[in-house]
């Protein structure tokens, strides 16, 4: 609540104990310009917290033995050039695939990047590694977009629609998915994102 009136926190708090629901407050506004608040259904924007899903979707994979995690990546992406790299280094961050933002530098700025164009440039570059894989852990969103694809070409269906139907729609998670950057502008009540700068 302090943190709320100083303007240094929105968000929607649940804390839950055995599936009984002890608290549950919307706190600040989804959008500050109109004045619009919170509320329980409010869509927000989850980040990275996404790679959990791309990561239960390969473990759903491997568990139907459609894939092994000690697979190299070269097996379901031939184009891959980091032959030596497999999947469960990807999964947790140890493959040394370099930095991403490096690569974006060469992307057109003028549209939103696919995984395409991003792998369009890493086949095309190969970029040394930043690390000798399996080696230790390198936090990689590059890595978690090879997995993702990894995911396409096994279960031979759209990522999205993967979630859809073996994720989302199995937890009841009836307000999540993936959203491009005009589908989420047709969206009713959605949280706009805001950052804290504290001057001290």
């Amino acid at each position: 609540s302090t943190m709320c009136e100083r303007g240094q926190f929105y968000g929607n708090v649940l804390i839950a104990d055995h599936n009984k629901i002890l608290f549950s407050k919307s706190f600040g506004y989804a959008d500050r310009e109109n004045k619009e608040l919170l509320n329980e259904q409010s869509l927000f924007n989850v980040g990275s917290v996404s790679k959990a899903f791309t990561a239960i979707a390969i473990l759903q994979l491997a568990e139907k033995k459609k894939l092994d995690l000690a697979d190299k990546v070269i097996k379901y992406l031939p184009e891959f050039p980091y032959p030596e790299i497999i999947i469960q280094q990807l999964l947790i961050h140890a493959g040394g695939i370099p930095n991403d933002y490096k690569l974006l530098d060469k992307l057109d700025k003028n549209k939103i990047a696919t995984n395409d164009d991003i792998f369009k440039i890493l086949y095309s570059q190969k970029p040394p590694l930043s690390l000798t894989p399996g080696d230790r852990s390198e936090y990689s969103n590059l890595g978690y977009q090879i997995l993702s694809e990894i995911v396409k070409k096994v279960s031979k269906t759209d990522f999205k629609a993967y979630l859809q139907n073996h994720i989302f729609n199995p937890a009841n998670m009836t307000r999540t998915n993936i959203y491009n950057a005009d589908e989420i502008k047709q969206i009713k009540n959605v949280a706009k994102g805001y950052v804290v700068y504290l001057v001290t």
